[in-house]
């Protein structure tokens, strides 16, 4: 007791002992006097017998176990201690070189505002692309590190922070379970060393614990499509929102071509809530799809113009299948003036000839004259350079084994 006991914090070292110590209901200062928390929920304290508070220098980059590569898991140690891990997908085209992970121990989370534990990850990119970059990321933490959480053995979630620059915000994934977007707790393993773990994630932030009771700010939490037919419903669930102007639907389907999906377009808008803290749900239907696989996302945009992408949960990705039966459908709007549209479906490969004649059988126009897969299609008619009237519309599909349909509608022409 006679010795210098004080933690030097211009040492990079004292983050080793920094917020890490376990409070002790009989331990309420240390040995200068100063005071120290008695149980995990009032704060964290050090380890050692001195409560020093603050470190004076930034903390030092954990070690990282490998090159990132698709298909791989990359994990971050800092003094034989694991903070976390990354699970590369394979699906990705490319990774970054290498990534920048640091632990703020002991440290207030950046804007609290809800239950957090103590501490937080900041993680960067340090070299190479992060594009459309998606991984499984899982933060590992110790019981002394919980702080608010109530029931941290039940409660404990992941939250990221900072995909909103230059207005970063909190978003906390409190949906337990194993699908993207939820919390996976693993609480008191072996080695006492709890983890969280969350799939599908995209871009790099801050991440720290947060409590499914009272979370941090919530953005989405849950985001499905179904099939039915060739519709195909969206449905997404928001916890709160905070400054949401709306959501952007985008779309892209595979080609197997070039056997890849083609880019991403926009095909709706849905408008959002603004700042609420009750659960929102959304629906979607997005209609009259041809056969195929395509994959859904949402830009959530806020009213500043800041935005985020979210992945579908489950699936990842829809397919629109074949028909059962042969079908003509009737045209749309109609009458018309002068634009209409015409469904049809065939449940095999077929030649398919669908043209447009006048009142008298005279042939008129050819919109589709062709060798066409199995499936769903949609074809457009211009009648600007036709005359008002009833008009009539035939398809014909024939396949090479015999199989054959042929229907004839009426629609009408108001100009």
């Amino acid at each position: 007791t006679t010795g210098n006991l004080n933690i030097n914090t211009s040492n990079v070292e004292a983050w080793i002992c920094s917020g890490k110590g376990l409070a002790l209901a009989v331990v309420n200062n240390d040995y200068n006097g100063d005071s120290r928390v008695t149980s995990i929920s009032a704060g964290v304290t050090d380890i050692g017998a001195d409560e020093f508070g603050t470190v004076g220098v930034s903390p030092p980059l954990a070690t990282e176990s490998a090159i990132p590569a698709p298909g791989t898991t990359t994990t971050y140690t800092l003094w034989n201690r694991t903070l976390c891990s990354i699970d590369w997908d394979a699906a990705n085209t490319t990774v970054p070189t290498g990534m920048n992970v640091r632990y703020w121990s002991g440290t207030t989370v950046p804007a609290p505002s809800g239950n957090y534990g103590a501490g937080y990850l900041s993680v960067t990119k340090s070299g190479g692309p992060d594009n459309d970059t998606t991984y499984n990321f899982t933060l590992y933490f110790g019981e002394n590190e919980t702080y608010i959480i109530s029931t941290p053995n039940s409660n404990s979630r992941l939250a990221r922070y900072g995909i909103n620059e230059p207005n970063p915000s909190w978003q906390a994934f409190v949906v337990a379970g194993t699908n993207k977007h939820e919390s996976e707790l693993t609480w008191l393993n072996p080695t006492r060393l709890n983890s969280v773990k969350v799939r599908g994630i995209r871009f790099f932030s801050d991440f720290a614990l947060t409590d499914a009771s009272a979370p941090l700010p919530v953005q989405l939490c849950s985001f499905n499509a179904s099939v039915n037919n060739r519709t195909v419903n969206l449905e997404w669930i928001t916890c709160s929102e905070v400054n949401n102007m709306g959501f952007d639907i985008e779309r892209r389907q595979y080609n197997p071509e070039i056997n890849n999906y083609n880019e991403w377009t926009k095909v709706s808008f849905v408008n959002g809530n603004g700042t609420t803290n009750e659960q929102k749900i959304y629906l979607y239907k997005d209609n009259k799809l041809v056969s195929g696989k395509y994959q859904y996302r949402l830009k959530q945009i806020d009213y500043n113009g800041n935005y985020e992408y979210f992945d579908l949960n489950s699936p990842s990705e829809v397919v629109i299948g074949r028909p059962n039966a042969a079908e003509l459908y009737q045209n749309y709007p109609n009458p018309s003036n002068p634009n209409t549209k015409v469904d049809f479906q065939i449940p095999f490969d077929s030649k398919v000839s669908l043209r447009i004649f006048d009142i008298t059988g005279k042939e008129v126009a050819v919109l589709i004259d062709k060798q066409v897969d199995a499936g769903f299609y949609t074809s457009d008619f211009n009648g600007s350079n036709f005359a008002s009237g009833v008009y009539f519309y035939r398809l014909i599909a024939e396949s090479t084994e015999g199989q054959k349909f042929s229907k004839t509608l009426k629609m009408i022409l108001i100009k």
